[in-house]
């Protein structure tokens, strides 16, 4: 499980090195690419190692609660170093982010508190949730090469984003 966590904590450095290398557009895009893989295999690498282990695949982890830190954080660096360089652009990234932005007081609170986590048990990401992440980190890779196409990738992720969070809410929920 170690590595699964090791891949979801690897976002925070390269969320430093968006700062970096904001100057070389394809850097950003490399970065946000990089971020893209460890997002993808952390959960394929914990599932590997629990099965391996006899852990039942729903029991509580760590990563539950780290892997949407981590991706939150990562997109509000990405969103700092956007708009430090293009603040014109900050309506059109806020929009893009909307799924971070809504559910990031929901992820702090989930891994704060123990009595939320046991109420709600093991979050799962959904398709459509998924879906939302990738849009978001392509749009943010588009953004750094054609900042001119803001305004539909943005709405496109947005809306996607918070599709996405109104299902996940209604998922807990029921």
């Amino acid at each position: 499980m170690w590595f699964a966590h090791a891949l979801t904590l690897a976002r925070i450095p390269l969320a430093a090195a968006l700062w970096l290398a904001y100057r070389t557009p394809w850097s950003i895009v490399a970065i946000v690419a990089l971020a893209a893989l460890t997002d993808a295999l952390d959960g394929k690498v914990a599932r590997r190692a629990r099965r391996r282990a006899g852990v039942a695949l729903d029991a509580p982890s760590p990563g539950d609660w780290l892997d949407p830190l981590a991706d939150k954080l990562f997109i509000a660096s990405a969103i700092g170093v956007f708009v430090a360089h293009a603040p014109a652009l900050a309506p059109w990234l806020a929009l893009l982010a909307a799924r971070e932005l809504l559910q990031l007081p929901l992820a702090i609170a989930y891994g704060v508190s123990a009595t939320l986590r046991a109420r709600l048990g093991r979050l799962r990401a959904s398709v459509l949730g998924k879906a939302a992440t990738v849009v978001e980190l392509i749009g943010l890779g588009i953004i750094a090469i054609a900042p001119a196409v803001a305004p539909p990738v943005a709405i496109i992720s947005g809306a996607l984003g918070v599709a996405a969070t109104v299902e996940g809410i209604v998922r807990t929920r029921t």
